[in-house]
This record gives structure tokens, sequence and C-alpha cells, in this order.
């Protein structure tokens, strides 16, 4: 089963994606952080094969937390999910998708699967 870490720093947005998600729970395993220091902690604990983060949080950002996971994780999938336009996004091999925010929760579905 596919355990997948959610991160925002926008507990709207993290409680909106886990209601989402909710009927997908017997598929994957989602679990969800408020923002990049607590997916840190939560990374350095349990092994995932999936991180889908927001790009641009305070204190550790997206492109930081996607570093950090694939040092200690190399396997592990990285997908950014941004507000901006996606072409500011700098070209990173940490970084396996980016998808727009909001995202559509099936398109992040797709995504999540085709990795």
């Amino acid at each position: 089963m596919n355990k997948i870490l959610i991160v925002d720093d926008e507990q709207n947005i993290l409680n909106s994606m886990r209601r989402l998600l909710r009927l997908k729970r017997s598929e994957i395993e989602f679990n969800f952080a408020l923002g990049g220091s607590e997916a840190l902690k939560i990374l350095e604990s349990s092994d995932y094969t999936c991180l889908v983060t927001d790009l641009n949080m305070p204190g550790v950002s997206g492109l930081e937390l996607a570093a950090s996971a694939k040092k200690s994780k190399p396997e592990i999938k990285v997908i950014i999910l941004s507000g901006d336009s996606l072409p500011n996004v700098p070209d990173n091999s940490n970084i396996d998708a980016v998808l727009s925010k909001p995202c559509d929760i099936e398109e992040l579905l797709r995504t999540i699967k085709d990795l």
C-alpha cells in the first residue's frame, strides 16, 4: 500500500484534502503535516512512498523539504503543489512532479499512481 505524506502550512487546506481523500483510505494511507518542520519530524520516524508538499511555506519550504526527504530516502517520490505560476518553480532533481494549487484530487491521485 502506498503511504503518502501531504504537507501544507494552511490547516484549512489540509482539512479539505483530508475530507476529499477519505474515500481512498482503503487503497492509500494518507497522513498530513502542518508545515515543513512538522513534516521533517514525521519523515524521520516513518517510511513514505510519496511526499506531496506546498512549494511556498514559511520556515522549511517545499524545496527544502523535498531535498531533505530525498537525501534520507532517495526512493521517495516528491510532488510539489504550487499556487504560483509553474514555470517559476526551479528545475530540481528532488522533484518528481509539479501540480498547480489548488489541485484537483483526481489529478493528484493519477499523478501518485503514475510515479
